[in-house]
């Protein structure tokens, strides 16, 4: 029976970590899950089983970049702007703090032990489920276990940030243009990250209601484009158990990459006062995320029973190519919102709570000139 293996393709786990979340999270125990085990039961059902686990994240990063475009129901004067700076905390509701093991279409892998419920990373760090495969032991003719693994635990804390900065610009017509933009940067020629987003807001009641000075309309748009990669090397240790046949290039152009795209258009109505703004909205967004993981690593598996000689490497080294491949989509659907800003001088002070697939709280300071 093999009940954990040990490989250095677990480094990924903490380079998906890394990648993901930042500085945000506490980290997370890099014995709590073995992707060199979840490998085991092949590319298909480590993707699988990622997925689930990374669910949360993908859905609640993708509404976090849709939150935070605008502050008040009427847009910027001509030449009026405004900096912002801001974050979102998307809430993890229970239901997307766990997943039910059995009802993943597992192919190769089986669930032997451990609760039918698993938490996700944002779930609590109860135990999770134990995976494995069996076989038929040619001696005994019985079923044994191959070989097990547990499913990771989560970090308990049901929220995903999201940090912005945002420039918007009056225009005429009751129009303004907003700008997020991070240049391409890399760092150590290892990481590199870049975000760009653009949107507009016009008013409405110029059209509908041009002498009101109590309800303020707009209608606003808002793109964001999130790119991150990482470049690594994740290579076999050399034990002489261990028995490689491959050249140490093998490993090289390790890789992964995340993507992020999210598009939001809302109806916003309210009144922007002097000092106090209230306004509350209605509107469309959907945001897809993605995360590859290319080159080649290294796994570490038993050795062939026919092939074993005494005295000789028990285990060996299988390649592994582009082993991740993982989409999030948060297809489109309605959301409602209610804010609030508070402006004394030039300084504001902002805070919104959306309702949508996981509802979200963003709050946010600035400088304005409106």
């Amino acid at each position: 029976m093999i009940s954990s293996m040990k490989t250095p393709i677990k480094s990924i786990f903490l380079i998906v970590t890394l990648l993901f979340l930042g500085l945000f999270y506490h980290p997370v125990n890099a014995q709590s899950v073995n992707p060199g085990d979840i490998l085991l039961g092949g590319a298909a059902d480590a993707n699988l089983l990622l997925e689930e686990y990374f669910k949360p994240f993908g859905i609640g990063f993708g509404d976090g970049l849709n939150s935070g475009w605008f502050t008040s129901p009427k847009p910027h004067q001509k030449y009026g702007f405004d900096l912002r700076f801001g974050a979102t905390a998307a809430i993890v509701p229970d239901f997307d703090r766990f997943f039910n093991i059995d009802q993943v279409p597992l192919q190769n892998l089986k669930h032997l032990g451990g609760p039918n419920e698993t938490p996700t990373f944002f779930g609590d760090e109860s135990p999770g489920s134990v995976l494995g495969e069996t076989y038929i032991n040619p001696e005994t003719g019985l079923e044994e276990e191959l070989y097990s693994f547990d499913m990771p635990i989560g970090i308990d804390v049901p929220y995903v940030v999201t940090p912005m900065a945002q420039l918007t610009i009056g225009l005429i017509r009751d129009t303004d243009i907003s700008f997020r933009f991070v240049p391409n940067i890399t760092v150590a020629d290892d990481y590199d990250a870049g975000l760009f987003g653009f949107g507009f807001q016009h008013g409405l009641s110029q059209w509908i209601i041009p002498d009101s000075e109590k309800l303020d309309i707009s209608v606003q748009f808002g793109y964001t484009n999130f790119r991150s990669g990482i470049r690594y090397r994740v290579a076999p240790d050399g034990s002489p158990d261990i028995e490689n046949n491959f050249d140490r290039s093998t490993w090289d152009d390790q890789n992964m990459k995340m993507k992020s795209k999210a598009i939001t258009s809302t109806l916003l109505f309210g009144r922007q006062m002097k000092i106090i703004s209230f306004y509350g909205g209605i509107g469309l967004q959907n945001s897809i995320t993605t995360l590859d993981v290319n080159g080649s690593y290294p796994l570490v598996i038993p050795q062939d029973q026919d092939e074993y000689e005494p005295g000789g490497p028990t285990r060996r080294i299988f390649r592994v190519d582009d082993p991740v491949n993982l989409e999030f989509k948060n297809s489109t659907r309605l959301h409602y919102l209610v804010g609030t800003r508070i402006r004394v001088a030039t300084v504001t002070l902002s805070a919104s709570y959306t309702f949508a697939r996981y509802n979200n709280l963003n709050v946010g300071f600035g400088v304005s000139f409106r």
